[in-house]
């Protein structure tokens, strides 16, 4: 269904807007399309809205000239891909993980949690950038490389719209879904679809 060395705009219309039209699906996968984040303002109700938030993207224009460069695409990667993969097997990221990965495995992973599940979440500690209690030349070095003006920066926060790292403990970002950033899983899942992704699993009595 998917030819990676076509076009992305070729699936997906709208994102060959601002000359992306020769952005191959490929590049999307390696990190290389020039989309680390959007280039318009993204707030926190835009990455929890599907459609928002890749319509802001593909109106988009690119940080590099697309193919030239590497650059970790730390959020925007999951909606780049999920996009495509919408518009060509008509489902969600998380729906598709659901009917063709977790539920054949019989995995507690999920990309957008259902409802009733929020109880069994253990909230994150912790945050983006240096602890309070870090050197000060630590604190400065890790400032340059991932403040959030630098481009590694507004990566990580999507534009500066997750920069409060907080908020993965909000509900409403459980339910979303973010492909690249908010998966929720527990450790033998997670195992058993690493093991997957190696080779045939065999039949265990611990999974549905």
């Amino acid at each position: 269904l998917l030819d990676l060395d076509a076009p992305v705009a070729s699936y997906w219309p709208e994102f060959g807007a601002e000359d992306k039209g020769s952005i191959p699906v490929r590049w999307l996968l390696t990190h290389q399309a020039g989309l680390p984040f959007p280039s318009l303002p993204v707030t926190y109700e835009d990455v929890l809205s599907w459609d928002r938030i890749v319509d802001k993207l593909a109106a988009s224009t690119t940080e590099w000239e697309p193919g030239t460069a590497h650059g970790y695409h730390a959020v925007t990667y999951g909606f780049l891909v999920g996009e495509v993969l919408r518009r060509v097997t008509g489902r969600t990221v998380g729906t598709l993980l659901a009917e063709e990965v977790a539920g054949p495995l019989g995995l507690d992973t999920y990309i957008g949690l259902p409802d009733g599940l929020g109880p069994r979440v253990e909230p994150l500690a912790g945050r983006l950038g240096a602890p309070d209690d870090a050197d000060p030349a630590v604190r400065e070095l890790i400032e340059q490389f991932m403040g959030p003006t630098t481009r590694l920066g507004r990566a990580l926060s999507c534009g500066g719209a997750l920069s409060d790292s907080a908020v993965f403990n909000d509900p409403e970002v459980w339910a979303a879904e973010i492909p690249a950033a908010n998966g929720i899983t527990d450790a033998r899942s997670l195992s058993r679809l690493y093991a997957a992704l190696i080779g045939p699993v065999e039949a265990d009595d611990r999974f549905p």
